[in-house]
């Protein structure tokens, strides 16, 4: 029950006025490291920001002219870590067209990298879920 002014709170356990200070510091206590650490916004940051990564290096390597290190036998490792610099043309850095088509090609893999990473926590909790249901914890 709270009140109106939300400076104390009742606990009900004990019926006693507690301040909403410890109240929190309980939650949080509560809850463990991994409840705190893997909440909704974080797999999305991380995941755009290895988007980004990924994309910055690959254009570095593309602006030093030794992008040919990411071939391994047939396969360029640029198109499958990023996908979509399939749209980057031969401006891609010096022309409005060519710069805007980078922007975009930038922004569709830092999406498709919080796609994952936010599928993959989504599967982290799923699991997380069973284990702690079936009478073991994590």
């Amino acid at each position: 029950m709270r009140f109106p002014f939300a400076f104390v709170e009742v606990n009900k356990c004990y019926r006693d006025i507690t301040s909403v200070k410890n109240l929190r510091s309980y939650s949080v206590r509560r809850s463990g490291t991994i409840g705190m650490l893997m909440n909704t916004s974080r797999p999305l940051v991380v995941g755009a920001a290895v988007g980004l990564l990924i994309s910055a290096t690959a254009m570095a390597l593309i602006w030093f002219g030794v992008a040919g290190v990411l071939w391994v036998g047939n396969t360029d490792l640029m198109y499958v870590f990023w996908p979509s610099s399939r749209i980057l043309t031969v401006g891609w850095s010096s022309t409005i067209p060519g710069i805007s088509n980078t922007v975009l090609s930038v922004a569709i893999n830092c999406f498709l990298y919080m796609a994952l990473a936010y599928a993959l926590h989504s599967v982290w909790r799923i699991v997380r879920r069973s284990v702690n249901h079936s009478g073991r914890g994590l």
